[in-house]
C-alpha cells in the first residue's frame, strides 16, 4: 500500500531546514524507484540539484523509504530524525506512519 501511495503522489516537497525551498522527493515512474533532488535554499532553483539521488553509480535504486532516508542523511549530514520529519510533512498517510513510526 505504501508504494502505491508513493506512485500515486509522485513528487513531494522535502521540508528540510535549509533545503526546503526547492528540494523534492518521491517516486520516479521512469526509473521505478524513489528519488530526491536537493537544493540548498541559497542555490539557484533552475540550476542542477546540488544532490540528485537517483539510480546511478553513487545511489543504487531503491523502493525503500528507509533507504532513501539514509541516502539523504549521507548527502546532507542532517540527523535521521530530522530527515524523517521533513519527508513526512507532505507524505501520504501510510508513508508518514512508516517514516515517523507512529499511527497517523
Amino acid at each position: 500500500m505504501m508504494l502505491d501511495e508513493l506512485k500515486a503522489r509522485g513528487q513531494m516537497p522535502l521540508m528540510l531546514p535549509g533545503w526546503e525551498w526547492f528540494s523534492v522527493w518521491g517516486w520516479d515512474p521512469a526509473e521505478g524507484a524513489l528519488f530526491a533532488k536537493l537544493w540548498r535554499n541559497n542555490d539557484v532553483s533552475r540550476s542542477k540539484p546540488r544532490v540528485w539521488i537517483a539510480p546511478d553509480q553513487w545511489w543504487p535504486a531503491t523502493t525503500s523509504v528507509d533507504q532513501l532516508v539514509h541516502y539523504i542523511v549521507t548527502a546532507t549530514s542532517h540527523p535521521e530524525w530530522l530527515i524523517r520529519k521533513a519527508m513526512a510533512r507532505c507524505a501520504p498517510p501510510s508513508v508518514k506512519e512508516a517514516l515517523l513510526g507512529t499511527a497517523v
